[in-house]
């Protein structure tokens, strides 16, 4: 059993890039079956979905909202 975590120190706060929404994906890119890529921002580390069409990635996941 563990003891309580600690607060997240100032490692943990988003950099003003991704707070403004310019993310920087990862090398790390999956592409689904539809064409859709995924990847983690290196920056934040928050998940990024772009679509086909698009050519901006945008937030998903849990804190994306979708």
């Amino acid at each position: 059993m563990s003891g309580p975590h600690p607060a997240p120190g100032p490692a943990a706060a988003v950099p003003p890039e991704c707070a403004a929404g310019h993310h920087l994906a990862g090398a790390r890119v999956v592409t689904d079956e539809n064409g859709v890529q995924h990847a983690r921002c290196r920056r934040c580390g928050c998940d990024l979905t772009r679509l086909p069409t698009l050519r901006r990635w945008y937030r998903s996941g849990w804190l994306g909202g979708s």
